[in-house]
Formats: structure tokens, sequence, C-alpha cells
């Protein structure tokens, strides 16, 4: 392992909060529509089909609407992020260091997910007793 495995911890916080900015959201959109979580395991399916786990983005060709929706998805920057501070030593042989522009993206999508998760939370927040 190199010294690019640390570029990991970097990234930690950023996908720590985008994941609580969703939870305070279906939190809040729990206590309204139970079904959510019915929903949700759906939609988690076919987000990690969006999602290049088993694939390489570069699969499809570039403008057709599958790369479209996979670079519109948030966790591909994640992804990305993950997979060039692993790979890129390995694959390469260098001492590559992941692109901080993707880190600057992955801070960006964490405050945007926290601040849509707060914002909800706090505008449904007066009605949940009624709800409960």
């Amino acid at each position: 392992f190199g010294f690019q495995m640390l570029f990991i911890v970097l990234m930690m916080p950023a996908f720590f909060i985008f994941c609580l900015g969703i939870g305070i959201f279906l939190s809040a959109l729990f206590v309204f529509f139970r079904d959510i979580k019915h929903l949700y395991a759906v939609f988690l399916t076919l987000w990690m089909y969006l999602t290049p786990i088993f694939y390489k983005e570069t699969t499809f060709q570039s403008g057709s609407m599958a790369r479209i929706a996979i670079q519109l998805n948030p966790l591909y920057y994640f992804l990305k992020y993950f997979r060039d501070s692993v790979y890129l030593i390995f694959s390469t042989n260098t001492t590559g260091i992941p692109s901080f522009k993707i880190l600057a993206l992955l801070y960006l999508l964490a405050l945007v997910s926290i601040s849509i998760g707060l914002l909800f939370f706090k505008k449904l927040e007066k009605h949940f007793m009624i709800y409960l």
C-alpha cells in the first residue's frame, strides 16, 4: 500500500455527510409514507445498477443516455475517487494522486445532500406529531 491510500480518509467525511443527508430526508418522508422502506429498496437496486461498480463507465459510448445517467449519479464520483486512490498506483506503477477537483465535488455533493435533508426535515417537523 502506498501513501495514496491515505487519500481515502479525505473522502470518508464527505461520504458520511452525503449518506446522512439522504438518511435525514428519508426519515422525514417515512413519517408520512410508511411504504418508503419498500420503495427505497427498489430504488437502491436501480441506483446500484446505475453506479459503475461491476463495470467501467467507458463501456458505454460517450453521449449515450446510459453514460449521461451514470455521470449524473453522485455515487459515481465517490466511486471514481475511491478507485483512483486505490488503483492509480497499481495500474500505472507511478505515484498518481487522485484529483482534488473530484474531492471538492464530493464535498459539494455532501453539502447539497445534507442541506436538502435538513431543509426537508425542518419543513415537515411541525407535522410529525400528527402522523406518529
